[in-house]
């Protein structure tokens, strides 16, 4: 009964222990920008606003099954970086930052594979003309 849930939970909880182990090592060993904002820099100090994007990406996740899209992989490492955050933002009290380009803006790996996946799905459903 569970055996289609053993990939994506292997998936999520690898890409967790990668995505923490990058944090944990640029807290020991860099100078990393602990993110007490929310995402894209807007203010604040609460995890309250990572946890309605976790849940909501629950939801689009769920919407897009029932329409046709069962896109697992893709959605398990995105929710693996969205927890990574939350659980950065409730042992830090903020999001770890370590990539900095050009001094524009300084994130980390879970946000890269947050944007890439989220583009990739949206380019998968404009092409299977489903959204």
């Amino acid at each position: 009964m569970f055996d289609k849930y053993k990939k994506p939970l292997f998936a999520f909880l690898t890409a967790l222990v990668i995505f923490e182990l990058f944090s944990f090592a640029a807290v020991k060993y860099f100078d990393p920008i602990i993110n007490q904002n929310y995402f894209f820099g807007l203010y604040g100090t609460s995890f309250w606003p990572t946890l309605l994007g976790f849940l909501i990406l629950i939801g689009f996740y769920l919407y897009l099954r029932k329409i046709g899209l069962n896109l697992v992989v893709l959605f398990t490492v995105i929710l693996a970086a969205a927890a990574s955050n939350l659980i950065e933002r409730i042992i830090y009290g903020g999001v770890v930052d370590y990539i900095s380009i050009f001094k524009f803006n300084v994130f980390n790996l879970a946000d890269i594979v947050i944007v890439v996946s989220m583009v990739i799905i949206f380019i998968y459903a404009i092409i299977k003309k489903k959204i």
